[in-house]
């Protein structure tokens, strides 16, 4: 099962504290990624809900690429199929689309990836080298931003700043000024701050599309292939950060794999006797640390880490707790997960013969070949 879940992870991916908590010299704090199979995930989940996402003519996306709920909305943004951002009410009722495609004046040519405000959505797109903002209310056009440097996603701080991530891409360069992952700046792209100037064995091949995430206290920051997050000060980025690193010892993942540009011999992961690293920008909440690994013996999962116990839960396959099995999390409201039960894997679990309890209603939708939200409320 394990293997199937791979496959369709590489398939979505190319379409796409504890007193033991030890501190680093960089003043990193280090968690020890003590994984035993036997501690399972839906242990972790108390009740599951579910939202049935409208399939209007206007709003059919292939995938999730990021996810975001704002002031009583559901924004979905779909890079590879639609480049879109789409926007639903919380019954998942489709209410519309964020701006229009083309080349004229307030249109995007490449939406590159967005965030929303109380009042405006952001739409990135480096090929204009725009910020485009357009109403939150009804996604019509208000005005632009000129983007100095390429950025791959933002965030807003509570301050105002824009907080901007960009991942070293292969074969392109950037000016030494702009060569770095991570920019703080104000609202006339005055940058404030640069981290994490780019280097020679950073990953430039894989990407991701969903960079940075936010907390009640934090913007959080993921690059591909990396065993490390970033958390930044949510309403002065600029002023203080503090990492997260998973101590993955000797399974860290090789030099050779971040910047290996054969694609079919990445995939070929038994080249490797086994190595480990995270492959999503995690959501941080009270307790847990919630994301997608990488094992090369394993393939790509979901997990949860226990701050406190520092222990790594990981979905349990077959069994009576299959409608607790947690996708990939793509937000997070309080202690609640949120994550999409695609029509793609609800088919191949169909074919699998695994079987899932869910409400009738949600059945047809999915069988329909229609997505769903789950909401995973964590104990």
């Amino acid at each position: 099962m394990k293997k199937i879940y791979y496959i369709v992870y590489l398939l979505i991916l190319f379409s796409s504290c504890s007193e033991t908590v030890k501190k680093q010299n960089s003043g990193a704090i280090l968690f020890p990624w003590n994984f035993d199979e036997k501690q399972y995930i839906q242990d972790l989940v108390d009740t599951v809900y579910f939202v049935a996402i409208e399939a209007h003519p206007d709003a059919l996306f292939k995938q999730a690429d990021k996810l975001i709920i704002k002031n009583g909305k559901i924004f979905i943004y779909d890079f590879f199929k639609q480049n879109q951002v789409f926007v639903f009410d919380m019954s998942g009722n489709f209410l519309y689309q964020v701006g229009t495609r083309g080349a004229g004046p307030g249109e995007h040519i490449q939406m590159r990836n967005f965030t929303v405000d109380d009042s405006c959505i952001y739409v990135i797109d480096n090929s204009i080298r725009k910020i485009l903002l357009h109403d939150i209310s009804n996604g019509t056009y208000i005005s632009e931003i000129k983007l100095p440097f390429v950025a791959h996603d933002m965030e807003i701080a509570g301050n105002g700043d824009f907080v901007f991530a960009q991942q070293k891409i292969e074969g392109e360069t950037q000016p030494k000024e702009h060569a770095y992952n991570l920019f703080v700046t104000d609202r006339n792209m005055k940058i404030k701050l640069s981290l994490f100037p780019f280097k020679e064995n950073d990953c430039g091949v894989w990407s991701q599309l969903c960079y940075l995430k936010t907390t009640d206290k934090h913007i959080v920051f993921h690059t591909m292939v990396a065993d490390s997050v970033v958390l930044l000060d949510r309403d002065f980025p600029s002023k203080k950060y503090t990492v997260y690193n998973m101590d993955f010892g000797s399974k860290e993942v090789p030099r050779d794999m971040k910047i290996d540009k054969n694609l079919d011999r990445i995939a070929q992961m038994d080249r490797y006797s086994e190595y480990r690293f995270l492959s999503s920008t995690p959501e941080i909440i009270s307790k847990y640390i919630v994301g997608d690994w990488h094992d090369s013996k394993f393939g790509h999962d979901t997990y949860i880490y226990d701050i406190q116990g520092q222990k790594v839960y990981v979905n349990e396959y077959g069994g009576e707790n299959m409608n607790k099995f947690l996708f990939e999390p793509l937000f997070h409201l309080g202690d609640t997960v949120i994550s999409m039960y695609s029509k793609g894997f609800h088919h191949i679990w169909k074919k699998e013969n695994i079987s899932i309890d869910i409400p009738n209603y949600i059945k047809q939708h999915l069988d329909e070949d229609n997505d769903v939200l789950i909401k995973y409320v964590l104990k």
